[in-house]
């Protein structure tokens, strides 16, 4: 990382300055002009959020963060959305049975609320669903249920935000122009999958994982004491980049950045993943499948090769 900007070993990558003109010139969410002479009202944001992970975690010495000027309406997007999705990975983590970490995410699981839910805690969410079988004489019901799960769009907004600000970071020879400032726009971001850690052995992840390990390594990032990792990857081929993030140990999104229409070869011709059919008797159709937890030795999708 030493050829990024204001890159200072075991500290903070910092392109925010009270300074206008020394801070980055564009917000590196949605592009605009935040640079002197601008009416766009900005301020600091923290690439991961300090209350993101677990408290503490990014206040250990070394820890990576990215701190640069945001316009004030993506920020408080952002935060929102952080928030939220801070709560159902930190209550999800296998680390909840570690005292400390569990306090912290009980206090969250609370005292939070659903987004759009009108004043519901996360706590009090539940989504249940009666199936009803039936097949000649014989007849069964079950109800499924569930705890808070996190809002629609929500993970992939959050990962588009990490990813841009990580695009940015390690492209940008000089943010406080434009002429040397790169930004990730929307129609070259593409989010692919996301992975609950029970998950994280199902037969697409770990091809995934195999097929991606050996390209050449654009960025690799653990930080808050494991609660945060990403990964960038570049394809052979030039048909675009391998993404993949982890939030809180607990929850996993991968992706690519180039065309639409034009995905890495190693998102084709992937395995099944042994999904089974099943109809209700309302018509209702439903697919399920067995949860594949990893195996430790066997995950590879972090390892910087």
């Amino acid at each position: 990382m030493s050829e990024i900007y204001n890159y200072r070993q075991g500290q903070p990558v910092v392109w925010f300055h009270k300074d206008l003109s020394r801070s980055n010139k564009h917000c590196l969410y949605c592009g605009r002009n935040i640079g002197p002479g601008s009416e766009i009202p900005s301020n600091k944001e923290h690439l991961i959020g300090r209350e993101f992970v677990p408290k503490g975690s990014l206040g250990n010495h070394g820890s990576f963060n990215f701190i640069f000027r945001s316009c004030v309406e993506c920020n408080t997007e952002k935060s929102e959305i952080e928030r939220h999705i801070s709560t159902i990975t930190l209550t999800n983590s296998p680390d909840l049975q570690n005292a400390n970490y569990r306090e912290i995410a009980q206090r969250k699981f609370e005292n939070d609320f659903y987004p759009g839910s009108g004043g519901t805690r996360v706590s009090d969410i539940r989504n249940e669903k009666k199936i009803i079988f039936e097949a000649g004489s014989f007849s069964m019901s079950f109800c499924l249920v569930s705890p808070s799960q996190i809002h629609t769009g929500y993970s992939k907004i959050l990962a588009y935000r990490h990813m841009q600000g990580l695009f940015s970071l390690i492209n940008s020879t000089d943010p406080t122009a434009s002429h040397t400032t790169r930004l990730l726009p929307a129609e070259h971001f593409h989010h692919f999958g996301t992975y609950f850690y029970s998950d994280w052995g199902n037969p697409v992840l770990a091809e995934l994982s195999k097929r991606a390990n050996p390209l050449p390594c654009n960025l690799a990032i653990t930080t808050a004491s494991g609660y945060f990792r990403a990964i960038m990857r570049a394809s052979q081929d030039g048909s675009g980049w391998f993404w993949a993030l982890e939030w809180n140990k607990s929850y996993r999104l991968l992706g690519w950045i180039g065309d639409a229409d034009k995905p890495p070869p190693l998102f084709l011709n992937l395995p099944e993943e042994n999904w089974h059919t099943m109809q209700s008797k309302a018509g209702e159709v439903m697919r399920v499948r067995s949860e594949i937890p990893v195996i430790e030795e066997a995950d590879i999708l972090f390892v910087d090769t």
